[in-house]
């Protein structure tokens, strides 16, 4: 039976959005894709969690680095602020077709963003062949990432920052 693998693009040098998950889920692979070094051990601690320093903004090559249909979960959390948007959003576009290559035919990728750009996400998704669902506050999602950033984004006086979240699937 193979493992289901769960990704994370753009996950930040210490990986803080997987490291839970790959401690409960010792089944599943967790792998972290991000430009910059990685600052963590975790690795060390957790075997099913692998982080991947994926330049691809240096070399303008977005496909993401998996073979064919091996991707059951996707996660894009908070990219959007850092892609190159020049030329029409090609390398955001290129991500998409690169998810289209990637997932599993059941696999899904959870797109969070600020309410300001979610909507236009989910247009280039579904321009890109996914059905989206509407976007929502990831305050009323149960994702176990959408759970973890919660309780991460919880700030000294209790309040916290909450994004929308929507879900894109292969048609």
């Amino acid at each position: 039976m193979s493992k289901e693998v769960h990704i994370d693009i753009g996950g930040g040098i210490r990986a803080d959005y997987f490291v839970l998950r790959a401690s409960v889920d010792e089944q599943g692979i967790y792998v972290v894709l991000d430009p910059r070094k990685f600052h963590c051990a975790y690795p060390l601690i957790y075997p099913n969690l692998h982080l991947v320093r994926w330049a691809a903004s240096e070399k303008g090559d977005w496909k993401l680095p998996f073979v064919d249909s091996s991707v059951s979960e996707a996660n894009m959390n908070f990219i959007s602020d850092f892609m190159d948007w020049a030329g029409d959003g090609k390398a955001y576009d290129s991500i998409i077709e690169s998810l289209k290559k990637t997932l599993k035919p059941n696999g899904v990728v959870y797109i969070r963003e600020p309410n300001g750009t979610i909507r236009f996400l989910a247009e280039r998704f579904e321009e890109h062949g996914f059905q989206v669902t509407r976007p929502i506050p990831i305050e009323r999602d149960e994702t176990e990432t959408s759970v973890n950033m919660r309780e991460m984004s919880k700030d000294s006086d209790g309040s916290v920052y909450f994004p929308m979240i929507f879900e894109a699937r292969l048609s």
